[in-house]
């Protein structure tokens, strides 16, 4: 990780780096140590900004990269919003605004690409939208390539949510 931080731009080491802590190959306590073994090596300062900027609410570099795009632009969601019947949780969702009963997912490829993980997420949206929910799906490339479109598209959903709650 020391090495990377070296070579790569501080968006691509974050995103590495929530890979890393995503697939439990290393923890937060395994990097900082690792810099202290490396003290004076290029990239140790971005190793330290990243660390003390990670979020352990994001599961991945596109969820941490998709909350910071919504706060700049004004949106605010909770952030891995259970949804429980009875106690039994039946779904946590990336981001959600509760008033609104609308849910945020980011769809990256490494859980979300798979027929059976494509067929889990229909089934799953199809129960929550039976519970008054809708659920809005964003692709890594949403958040990262189109993120202006994106940002119109989750206003326009949210009016749109908005208006049918106070007409209801």
């Amino acid at each position: 990780m020391i090495d990377l931080a070296a070579i790569l731009e501080d968006q691509l080491f974050r995103r590495v780096l929530y890979d890393v802590f995503g697939r439990d190959i290393m923890t937060v306590d395994d990097v900082l140590a690792a810099a202290e073994d490396f003290g004076g090596r290029t990239g140790l300062a971005l190793v330290h900004r990243a660390v003390e900027d990670f979020d352990p609410a994001s599961e991945s570099g596109a969820e941490y990269e998709a909350d910071a795009l919504f706060a700049g632009a004004g949106l605010v969601f909770e952030r891995q919003y259970e949804i429980r019947e009875d106690g039994i949780l039946v779904a946590r969702l990336d981001f959600a605004d509760e008033g609104l009963r609308l849910g945020v997912e980011i769809d990256g490829a490494r859980f979300h690409s798979t027929p059976s993980a494509r067929f889990y997420d229909r089934e799953r949206d199809k129960a929550l939208t039976r519970k008054g929910w809708h659920i809005e799906r964003l692709t890594t490339d949403d958040v990262r390539r189109r993120p202006n479109t994106t940002i119109r598209h989750l206003r326009a959903i949210c009016a749109q949510r908005s208006e049918a709650h106070r007409a209801a």
